[in-house]
């Protein structure tokens, strides 16, 4: 089983058409394992593909990250059954305001609190290699591949940029309506909704689609966001490259 750990509802679903459009992994409505979810803002959801089992944990903020790493280690410690473990956790974070050297502090701290070694040194986009010792007599090691992925708030490689930059392209008119909806975000940016840099492109992002859909129709946004060419994210973000 895989898992991805991101902050909020909107990449998880955003990755989710990603994972299903490029590498044809299907929404499972089976829990596999149960998660200690503790918030309202926080959701799970599980997508198969063949014999692969992935979990997206939307964890509800940058600051619950620890804590839900924590508790998936604590899981792969207890269980018995190797096929029920996380092999692989990708870590998709916002940069916000944030330097490099504040987050990749903070993920070192996060694998140290959670019992979790590794010896190469810790890089944004690129797997790294890690153990950790399973709750059992004897004692046995378990081996885990992690994967640090950083979501620039602003620019190319932002999951909202690369789906309203797609969206644009499909006509004249939804290119105008884009265009207008990125100006006005940008005349009220210093409203308190805004006041972070990522919320003005999911800002934008929500007008647009209310504008394509004013009633709300779910399957009108739906074939909206799917089609988008998801194929060519790996062109915009390096990130896309390792996570496939």
């Amino acid at each position: 089983m895989n898992i991805i750990l991101c902050e909020g509802k909107t990449d998880a679903i955003l990755i989710s058409y990603f994972l299903i459009a490029v590498h044809k992994y299907s929404y499972s409505k089976k829990e596999i394992v149960k998660l200690p979810i503790e918030k309202n803002n926080e959701e799970v959801n599980w997508y198969s593909k063949e014999a692969h089992s992935l979990a997206i944990w939307a964890v509800g903020g940058y600051d619950r990250l620890k804590q839900c790493l924590a508790a998936v280690i604590e899981r792969n410690e207890s269980e018995m059954r190797s096929a029920y473990r996380f092999d692989k956790i990708i870590l998709m974070l916002d940069r916000d305001t944030r330097t490099d050297e504040q987050i990749l502090t903070d993920i070192s701290v996060w694998f140290q609190e959670s019992n979790i070694r590794y010896k190469a040194k810790i890089k944004f986009d690129n797997w790294i290699e890690c153990s950790m010792a399973l709750k059992k007599m004897p004692t046995e090691d378990y081996l885990i591949d992690i994967l640090p992925l950083v979501i620039p708030p602003e620019g190319e490689g932002a999951l909202e940029t690369f789906l309203l930059n797609s969206l644009r392209d499909n006509s004249d008119e939804d290119k105008s309506v884009i265009n207008e909806s990125r100006q006005y975000i940008q005349k009220i940016q210093e409203v308190s909704y805004l006041k972070k840099k990522r919320f003005r492109e999911k800002a934008c992002l929500g007008s647009v689609l209310s504008v394509f859909s004013p009633d709300w129709v779910f399957s009108d946004i739906n074939n909206r966001i799917r089609s988008v060419r998801w194929e060519e994210i790996h062109n915009i973000n390096k990130a896309f490259q390792n996570l496939e």
